[in-house]
């Protein structure tokens, strides 16, 4: 049973790679270049559920991998315009490669809080 989500709930993402306790060195030997978490989250207290966008090369091609554990899965059907940004983002070739920077304009476009601790004790 998938925990409620509270009004009082901020839907945001940290770009884990930015911040400050990021451990890029792990991504890296994976071949992830970036990682978006996004999700519920409840102020200073841990998240409702999140989920993951990966930034990797696939050939000579960047490819994003969109990650979702199941109990996440109520997390996302809650966020339908960002389910209608990444079928846009995937079926069109102008903007299948979009970086890291375009996707966090997006989602702040769309009502995502940027929570990402840039710097420590932030």
């Amino acid at each position: 049973m998938s925990m409620p989500i509270p009004d009082t709930a901020i839907k945001g993402f940290n770009v884990l790679t930015e911040a400050w306790y990021a451990d890029n060195a792990h991504r890296q030997e994976k071949g992830i270049d970036h990682e978006i978490l996004i999700g519920f989250f409840a102020e200073g207290e841990g998240s409702y559920g999140e989920f993951s966008l990966y930034f990797k090369k696939l050939g000579n091609k960047r490819c994003i991998k969109l990650e979702v554990w199941s109990d996440a899965w109520l997390v996302l059907s809650k966020m339908p315009e960002l389910v209608e940004l990444l079928a846009q983002n995937g079926t069109d070739s102008d903007r299948d490669d979009q970086p890291v920077e375009w996707w966090k304009e997006q989602l702040l476009s769309l009502g995502f809080k940027d929570l990402t601790e840039r710097e420590r004790n932030q």
